[in-house]
């Protein structure tokens, strides 16, 4: 795989003729971005948490497959904190080289610690093996990029003679890692059904399995034996190198001679159950030795178990779990619900285990389950929408009302948005994950699986496809079922066929209230009638491909339909995702490609150009307003199709130059999703990477009236060993103030932004009123704006207001305490050019010197100094 260094250049601008016409503004409606970093570890927001392990300081290390990141928790005196450790966010194969935390990586999985006391990881996205060294850059250790396939296992051998340098060897998904006494990296290869091993001479060779899957070979020596999607690895104090044999069900052993056996398992691969038989193991995850009590825990996510192994007996007892999943703070050990356990980490008296699909990592300590990182981001209420947890925002919808829903595909739950700040649970019960259910109830307390796409109905019913469903929650809350299967007719043969749902994805509805759904995985588009309950097939035969451009949609080859939509012409738009095109079928059934070619992802700027000429990735949104204006979304970027063909960015990655220099245009856009269009013609996009929606506005659109949310305002005094004097708000004092709308962008204040030594008033088109007086402001973005409380603002009940081109806000109540402050940051001026220090002027004309706060980016931030007097 081609992987390049990528230098980001940000521009606020770029040449015109990359700008669509009249251009767009974008800012955040939704999401936080954060994901707790910084604070408590069992508040922070873990998105399939898979991987785990320790080093020798106590520090735990906790892979995130689905969002591309590796964080720490560190011990201190009172809690453990939490905080990113590699991965930049961008799920991409990142290069070699580069500062961890800088580096793209696409789904961390397993952990293991170096002896030489750095962490290795498995990136099973990207099918390699890498490092953080000493100095906090990755080095690849195994792997080439190309993905092994289970029938070609690639260089690395699948004989015991074979043998291949690390990064010359092909390998596929590894699902567990373990070190020897020798310091060799022993690893599963689940894709390629192997375990391998870096040998002392640095060459990788297979140690068991052929490359084939299957079950055989107990008895004999393991390289001739089959395998079927390996997963954990561990080794006992003998040596002994114990698999789990993943879809098999079994563990096996490999012993100093090199030959295998199963210990546990008979194959049956038995689903969870109230009553457990302690044989049918079910699927298979991570492993992990117990030298104190010299037993193995296996993760048996088929049975919704860990189960432990004696191996001095041998039994197997239950560790962990009742057999059910459910939402619960804490239980006993084989009371609590565990969903997805991956791995597991023997930490001195506890025991930490990954639960992939319930955002958490637990604890098990004196027979007690707690959690020890992670927080469920399924709320009962949500305060604000713009401090929200979203883990993967995928489809969107705006309703008749003027309301929004949003889907999150992480947290498998759906919310309405009303705007200004309101943020509700439509639908998904607070519970982990789980196949549907609640037909017939509120929607509110059913399970949501796998949400891809809404279409919402003018007499307030909605549609959305989930799982291999299409489901429709009415006006009243309630859900139901609409199709699981359907009998399709229109296929050339004039045969009629019934059929299960296969992967729905995109769904629309005609004009004679008929919905219209996309089956990716099918490769087809079918019409169904809910009148008749009979399917139409639209568009595909059923096999992936493209071809039939200017004939009949139903003869023609689709790959991986999603999206659909209707133009003002009856057109059904078709977003072809895996042909990077989007096809138009006329009400007559004839099919042609309106934008994308066969040149695939243009590095070039396409802006301006015919839609049809330039090459376009996988679209993952479509949508079209009542003016025929397309809107599509590829992952790095959102584009416009015009009506006269022309398709110009609008916001993310505008051109990638030979040498790597990237250009963005309105800030990048990591994984651009889902996208909407309201009757104003305001676009919202679905950043399913950054957890966030954006709002985007036409140029001239101010966008809604700012609004400062229910306690929105804060002292934001932290003056440090001072700060006691500063607990409430005073004259002079500095506060923050939180909400939506608030400014047209982000500007953070520098010493450039003085003014004859004041600070500004207005920044970012925001001006903001305390008590009928300008406020100088440090900082402005759409959800918070630090300000000063003027110095001669009268104490008492007074009113802040904040104003921007789209009107003012509503009043938001604050009391200034009658206690003056006696310093006025508004009077700071440069005491030395290029240091970050200022003359603060006090009352009786006193200078003195005081320090600002320095950031990451190196610029000064007002109002947090060393120097204040008080009355």
């Amino acid at each position: 795989m081609f992987r390049m260094r990528i230098t980001l250049v940000l521009t606020a601008a770029v040449v015109a003729s990359a700008q669509s016409p009249g251009g767009y503004s974008v800012r955040p409606l939704i999401g936080s971005r954060s994901r707790g970093d910084g604070g408590s570890a069992t508040s922070a927001v873990l998105d399939g948490p898979y991987g785990l392990a320790q080093d020798a300081a106590g520090n735990i290390y906790i892979s995130e497959s689905n969002s591309g990141v590796i964080r720490v928790v560190r011990p201190t005196r009172r809690q453990f904190l939490i905080k990113r450790y590699a991965g930049s966010g961008i799920l991409a194969d990142g290069v070699e080289g580069q500062a961890a935390l800088a580096t793209d990586l696409l789904s961390p999985t397993a952990l293991v610690m170096d002896p030489d006391g750095s962490l290795v990881f498995a990136d099973a996205g990207a099918c390699r093996i890498r490092k953080v060294l000493g100095n906090g850059t990755i080095q690849d250790l195994v792997g080439t990029g190309r993905c092994s396939g289970a029938s070609t296992a690639g260089p690395g051998g699948t004989t015991t003679s074979g043998a291949a340098p690390p990064l010359q060897t092909d390998i596929g998904a590894v699902g567990g890692m373990v070190f020897d006494s020798l310091g060799r990296l022993n690893f599963t290869d689940a894709t390629s059904n192997l375990v391998r091993r870096v040998d002392t001479d640095g060459q990788v060779r297979s140690i068991a399995g052929t490359g084939t899957a299957g079950f055989s070979g107990d008895g004999s020596t393991a390289v001739v034996a089959t395998l079927r999607s390996p997963q954990g690895i561990a080794i006992d104090n003998a040596g002994n190198i114990y698999i789990a044999d993943s879809s098999n069900c079994r563990i096996r052993r490999v012993d100093a001679a090199g030959n295998i056996n199963t210990v546990a398992g008979n194959g049956t691969c038995a689903t969870a159950s109230a009553s457990w038989n302690g044989i049918s193991l079910g699927r298979l995850n991570g492993l992990a030795f117990d030298s104190s009590t010299n037993s193995l825990l296996i993760s048996a996510a088929g049975q919704k178990r860990v189960i432990r192994l004696a191996l001095t007996t041998p039994a197997l007892t239950t560790f962990v779990g009742n057999g059910t999943t459910g939402a619960v703070e804490t239980a006993t050990r084989l009371q609590y619900p565990i969903d997805e356990p991956t791995a597991m980490l023997i930490s001195g008296t506890r025991v930490l285990i990954t639960d992939n699909t319930a955002f958490r990592v637990l604890q098990v300590q004196n027979d007690l389950v707690t959690a020890f990182a992670g927080s469920w981001p399924q709320l009962t209420t949500y305060p604000s929408a713009s401090f929200a947890h979203l883990l993967r925002p995928s489809g969107l919808c705006v309703r008749q009302d003027g309301s929004m829903l949003v889907m999150d595909a992480g947290a498998e739950r759906i919310f309405s948005f009303t705007d200004p700040d309101q943020l509700t649970a439509f639908a998904g019960v607070l519970y982990p994950t789980g196949y549907s259910g609640g037909d017939g109830g509120p929607a509110i307390a059913a399970q949501v699986n796998q949400p891809r796409r809404f279409a919402c109905a003018s007499n307030g019913d909605v549609y959305f496809t989930h799982g291999r469903k299409i489901r429709m929650i009415n006006s009243q809350g309630i859900i139901q079922t609409v199709l699981s299967s359907v009998q399709v007719t229109g296929q050339s043969s004039g045969v009629t066929f019934s059929t299960s749902l296969n992967d729905p994805t995109g769904i629309a509805i005609d004009g004679q209230g008929r919905l219209v759904f996309s089956e990716a995985s099918l490769n087809r588009v079918i019409r169904y009638d809910p009148a008749t309950r009979i399917g139409t097939l639209i568009a595909g035969t059923g096999v992936a491909g493209f071809s039939g451009d200017g004939a009949a949609a139903i003869d023609a080859q689709l790959n991986s339909p999603g999206d659909l939509a209707f133009d003002s012409n009856g057109d059904l738009l078709i977003a072809d995702r895996a042909n990077g095109r989007i096809r138009s079928v006329s009400p007559s059934g004839i099919i042609n490609t309106i934008a994308g070619s066969s040149r695939g992802f243009s590095n070039a700027d396409i802006s301006g150009q015919s839609a049809t000429s330039i090459g376009l990735g996988s679209i993952e949104g479509m949508t079209i307003d009542a003016s025929d204006r397309i809107y599509l979304t590829e992952t790095p970027r959102l584009s416009v199709i015009q009506p006269d063909g022309r398709i110009y960015v609008v916001a993310g990655l505008v051109s990638q130059s030979d040498d790597g220099v990237s250009t963005y245009l309105n800030g990048p856009m990591n994984g651009c999703d889902g996208v909407a269009v309201d009757g104003s013609g305001r676009v919202y996009l679905s950043l399913a990477q950054t957890g966030q929606v954006m709002l985007v506005l036409p140029d001239g659109d101010p966008g809604p009236v700012p609004f400062i949310r229910q306690v929105g305002a804060y002292s934001a005094t932290s003056f440090g060993s001072r700060s006691t004097l500063f607990q409430g708000i005073f004259q002079g004092s500095l506060i923050k103030i939180y909400g939506t709308n608030l400014a047209n962008g982000i500007s953070q204040g520098s010493v450039s932004d003085l003014n004859g030594g004041q600070m500004p008033t207005l920044v970012a088109g925001t001006t903001v009123s305390i008590g009928g007086q300008a406020a100088f402001i440090s900082y402005a973005s759409p959800g918070q704006i630090n300000v000063q409380i003027p110095a001669t603002a009268p104490p008492g009940n007074q009113e802040i207001t904040v104003t921007t081109a789209a009107g003012t806000s509503q009043p938001y109540a604050i009391t200034i305490a009658a206690r003056r402050v006696r310093f006025t940051p508004a009077a700071f001026s440069p005491a030395t050019a290029g240091l970050d220090q200022f003359n603060v002027v006090v009352p009786g004309g006193v200078a003195r010197k005081a320090k600002s706060l320095i950031f990451a980016s190196g610029r000064a931030k007002y109002g947090v100094v060393d120097t204040a007097v008080q009355d």
